[in-house]
């Protein structure tokens, strides 16, 4: 028993090591994307500005995915969360909830911009339906993968660890066809390689 709660422990902290990885990650994705921005304006981009922070670019691009695993190791491993009623309630007041504010805040927000600019209300309210809404798309894609959380573990349960990976791997090669053969009219496209992606972490 010793052993075991030593294995956990140094698993959830490697999980934390990776979270702040990824979120120095993202920072650093959001900084060399404006810096670029700016250079792209101006006359002086050269190759090696291009290539410093091309680089930087793909280097951070780990991030996201990293989330998403790690959002599939914390929800999935839990057997209570197969329950609709239990996970959906608790997702409800943690997520839901918040998000909801911060949608409608930054609607509010928007929609004054607009007034004040004398441009048209449909705007934001597009692109809050759509998730293209400031940065908040990953929280579209997020809830996505949360409404999958019970059946996926209900799934899990009912299958052996070597059929639980081919499962995983035949809807990884499922989601790279869908996203080099499809066009998406919503940014978070319902969730679906989110709750794809989370499944390798969630045995």
């Amino acid at each position: 028993m010793l052993h075991y709660k030593k294995t956990i422990s140094c698993r959830e902290n490697n999980f934390d090591f990776l979270r702040i990885l990824a979120t120095i990650a993202v920072i650093m994705i959001h900084v060399n994307y404006i810096f670029f921005q700016f250079h792209w304006e101006t006359p002086d981009l050269g190759s090696l500005y291009y290539v410093a922070e091309s680089l930087i670019n793909i280097i951070t691009r780990f991030s996201v995915p990293a989330f998403v695993l790690l959002s599939g190791a914390f929800v999935l491993q839990n057997p209570k969360n197969k329950d609709f009623k239990y996970f959906y309630k608790k997702t409800g007041y943690k997520i839901l909830l918040p998000f909801l504010g911060v949608v409608i805040l930054g609607l509010y927000i928007s929609e004054m911009n607009v007034v004040i600019a004398h441009k048209s209300l449909i705007g934001p309210i597009k692109g809050a339906l759509a998730g293209s809404f400031f940065n908040l798309w990953y929280m579209y894609m997020l809830l996505g993968l949360y409404i999958c959380v019970p059946v996926i573990i209900r799934i899990k349960e009912v299958l052996t660890v070597h059929q639980y990976k081919m499962v995983a791997i035949g809807m990884m090669l499922l989601a790279i066809t869908s996203q080099a053969t499809s066009h998406y009219k919503v940014a978070y496209s319902g969730g679906g390689n989110s709750c794809i992606s989370s499944l390798f972490y969630c045995r």
